[in-house]
């Protein structure tokens, strides 16, 4: 099994024209050490920054070379907040958005938010930003340098013919969630067998079946549309049930119409 090191940072300096100055955006993982497909966690934090009512970052990685499983608000915005991820895992970006209801702002340094990742192929990959709009509660741009991060993956990847294979069974979260119009989930198999997922309301009804077939190992994804769902969708919560063999498995999505 392979192991993972953040061997190294490296910059760049992104102006936001009319605005005030203020700190950083970091990408930090610290030392860890991980197989192949194992858990990454990146996070995204702020270092220094000045009156902060919202942000929009987006992240780049490489595809071949890590997966990304999903992307999840921490604390460093206080109180109640909109926070938006959306992964695309054919480009190879996930672009956070969050913003302060109401008034208010955040100074200081602290976690922004969590990105995990799995390493797919062994070799070394970078993760930068390709954008990082920050604003005040004025809704003034803030100017921020950023620095991104190389990691080294080591060790030898579970291939079969000729296509890396997970190393066990998941059910990642959907994106973008909230759901609207419609929304991805990913799921990994690392053996072929038979696979249901179907959507349940908030009070177990359910509400439609994505997969129920017979799937081969590997890295798959299914598309939800609640326009089109059987029965009415209506804004709300609602969860996503996955069953392969003796796996079980459930996630939360909320739709906004």
């Amino acid at each position: 099994m392979g192991r993972l090191v953040c061997v190294a940072l490296f910059c760049a300096f992104i102006v936001l024209p009319h605005g005030a100055s203020g700190g950083s955006i970091l990408l930090s993982q610290g030392t860890a050490q991980s197989p192949v497909d194992s858990l990454i966690g990146v996070s995204v934090a702020a270092d220094q920054l000045t009156g902060v009512h919202g942000y929009s970052v987006t992240v780049s990685y490489d595809p071949a070379r890590l997966r990304c499983v999903r992307a999840v608000k921490r604390t460093y915005l206080s109180g109640q907040t909109l926070f938006f991820a959306t992964i695309d895992s054919i480009a190879g970006t996930v672009r956070i958005d969050e913003a302060i209801l109401g008034t208010g702002a955040q100074s200081g340094s602290g976690t922004m938010a969590l990105i995990e990742f799995r390493g797919r192929q062994p070799g070394v990959t970078s993760l930068s930003f390709t954008g990082a709009d920050v604003r005040d509660a004025a809704n003034q741009s803030i100017t921020v340098t950023t620095a991104g991060s190389i990691l080294t993956i080591t060790g030898t990847a579970d291939v079969r013919g000729g296509q890396d294979v997970p190393s066990r069974f998941e059910l990642g979260q959907n994106y973008p969630n909230p759901c609207n119009p419609s929304t991805v989930i990913p799921y990994t198999l690392p053996v072929a067998g038979h696979v249901a997922m179907d959507i349940l309301s908030i009070t177990g009804e359910h509400v439609g079946t994505l997969v129920d077939d017979v799937q081969a190992a590997g890295y798959h994804a299914v598309q939800w549309d609640p326009s089109r769902a059987t029965r009415m969708v209506s804004s709300g919560t609602y969860f996503c049930v996955m069953r392969a063999g003796d796996f079980r498995a459930m996630t939360k999505i909320l739709v906004i119409k």
